[in-house]
């Protein structure tokens, strides 16, 4: 079973009161979970993770999933959105979510294995112990689509929510006389690579880590015969507002 984190949230709910019981919560703001084991019962082992979770965000937060065996895999899509999976086992889990990834058009790093059954059987608890990425920081990218000479890429990146750095990028685009103005990549608490081709292409990868960006730059240059420009690294934690000409 399958867990995209944002407005397709799917949950998935094992009620097996007495048993080993791990619950896992979340909030759209925060680009990790909080995970709880044994309070009890369901409900108790819900409300734990809910509360770490609310308290941590200073915002509501939900259960993602609650598990009575199996594991919960998390990782995280190009865009920063977290994404959880289950499954009996890790290459079970792992698995579903590659099918997903692929069928949405994105890559997923792992993150994260929480096991039901992890050795522990008293109540204990998974707080996220990288504070920087409790709350999410959101970067776009627009790209002027006019004439190839006259392309203006605009950046803006920082911003507490996706649609503000989006609506952000779109209007320096337009107050500088931009036309077609047209976001091409979003991202919150990741890095954005931007990049241009001899054949006037310009285009944007998100993702984790800057020196997988850009050997799948390299990659996707090469397999289009075409030389390709470095144009910027974005990374969407850092408040920024530019444009570049490639």
């Amino acid at each position: 079973m399958i867990a995209a984190f944002g407005s397709n949230a799917v949950l998935a709910s094992h009620d097996n009161a007495g048993a080993t019981i791990m619950s896992v919560a979340w909030s759209s703001d925060s680009d990790d979970v909080w995970v709880s084991w044994n309070y009890g019962n369901k409900e108790k082992t819900e409300a734990v993770a809910v509360k770490e979770c609310t308290e941590a965000m200073s915002q509501p937060c939900q259960v993602a999933s609650t598990l009575s065996s199996g594991v919960a895999v998390l990782q995280r899509q190009q865009n920063g959105i977290p994404f959880l999976s289950y499954g009996p086992d890790i290459p079970a889990a792992l698995s579903s979510s590659r099918e997903q990834c692929s069928s949405a058009g994105t890559v997923c790093a792992l993150l994260k294995v929480f096991f039901v059954h992890d050795g522990n059987p008293g109540p204990h608890l998974y707080r996220p112990v990288d504070n920087s990425r409790l709350r999410k920081k959101y970067g776009a990218v627009v790209l002027a689509s006019s004439a190839a000479k006259n392309r203006r890429i605009h950046i803006a990146s920082g911003r507490s929510d996706a649609q503000t750095a989006i609506n952000d990028a779109l209007a320096n685009c337009k107050g500088e006389g931009g036309i077609d103005c047209k976001m091409i990549q979003w991202g919150g608490n990741t890095k954005i690579l931007v990049a241009s081709s001899s054949k006037g292409d310009v285009f944007a990868l998100g993702g984790d880590y800057p020196e997988q960006l850009h050997t799948n730059l390299n990659a996707y240059c090469a397999e289009q015969v075409v030389t390709c420009t470095v144009q910027t690294l974005v990374d969407s934690r850092l408040e920024e507002t530019s444009f570049y000409s490639p």
